[in-house]
């Protein structure tokens, strides 16, 4: 139970799946793109979305749910509207009553992330039970289920060599981590950049 409270990033890097390194890339990469940091890491090629889906499955005993073939009614889209399913990457897939009181079960690509759990908490009233789901298949399925098409966008190319503006990125970040390691650097000056 401990692992649920770990942030998804010290649990892969405690367990050898990704550097120290390639988290703060990760991390860099996420704010960028404010996306999830599960897909951060799977499109910078540091683990393969799979092997995360793995990872987190046994780390945090829950179970793995396809959601492709699901069929979800319109009153449970009615606990979490379209824009804080998209907002969080959630999509509600059951709902119950435990101990008298109801129980809502949403699929995430990221069931370590308290603030989104909390967040969903507040806004449907009930205890939240995260199943774990890949990012891609809860997308497909907002769309499918809530009958919307969403721009998730091509990673756009920059006019510098045709190199995807996230390589850049990637070796502007790596570019100042060695300037920090030579002492060229200041902690305070890294910290500004990224």
């Amino acid at each position: 139970m401990m692992e649920k409270q770990q942030k998804l990033g010290e649990m892969l890097v405690t367990a050898g799946v990704i550097s120290r390194q390639q988290l703060r890339s990760a991390l860099c990469h996420q704010k960028n793109r404010r996306c999830l940091l599960g897909s951060s890491l799977v499109k910078l090629g540091y683990v393969s979305e799979d092997r995360l889906l793995e990872f987190l499955e046994q780390k945090l005993e829950m179970p793995l749910v396809d959601l492709r073939r699901r069929r979800i009614g319109g009153e449970l889209l009615a606990y979490i509207p379209l824009e804080r399913a998209m907002e969080y990457t959630v999509l509600p897939i059951g709902r119950s009553l435990a101990h008298g009181s109801p129980a809502l079960q949403v699929a995430m690509a990221d069931p370590t992330n308290l603030r989104t759990v909390d967040a969903l908490a507040f806004l449907t009233g009930c205890r939240i039970e995260p199943v774990l789901a890949a990012e891609e298949d809860i997308r497909r399925a907002i769309e499918r289920c809530y009958g919307v098409q969403l721009d998730v966008g091509a990673e756009a190319c920059s006019s510098l060599g045709g190199l995807p503006r996230q390589d850049l990125a990637d070796r502007f970040l790596q570019l100042l981590e060695v300037l920090l390691e030579k002492g060229i650097l200041t902690r305070s000056d890294f910290d500004r950049f990224i």
